[in-house]
């Protein structure tokens, strides 16, 4: 198959199997935004692993397990730049305490 041919291909597939990919993004995605990305991710991740797609399993089962691990992948990648505080950081603020809020702080 030619370059164009395997592109026209490709683009038919997904279009029939757009809607899988949807259902993954709306379990692994929470707002719109979030979903619009994870779906153009998914599908670069499909175009690069595509000419290594060798006709073993359904196409449908191939693209979901690409699409589940490149989920998958992006929420570990946005797990680690989340940082938490201890809560030994946090102000505190004990009611008997004397004196006023402004001294508190």
């Amino acid at each position: 198959m030619s370059g164009k041919e395997t592109e026209i291909a490709f683009e038919k597939r997904i279009r029939e199997h757009a809607l899988l990919i949807h259902k993954v993004c709306r379990i692994y995605a929470y707002t719109e935004a979030d979903r619009q990305d994870l779906f153009q991710e998914i599908v670069i991740h499909l175009w690069k692993a595509y000419p290594n797609f060798k006709g073993l399993s359904l196409f449908s089962t191939w693209l979901y397990r690409v699409a589940i691990n490149t989920a998958i992948t992006g929420l570990r990648k946005q797990r680690d730049f989340i940082t938490t505080m201890e809560p030994a950081a946090l102000p505190s603020h004990h009611p008997d305490e004397k004196g006023t809020d402004e001294e508190q702080w």
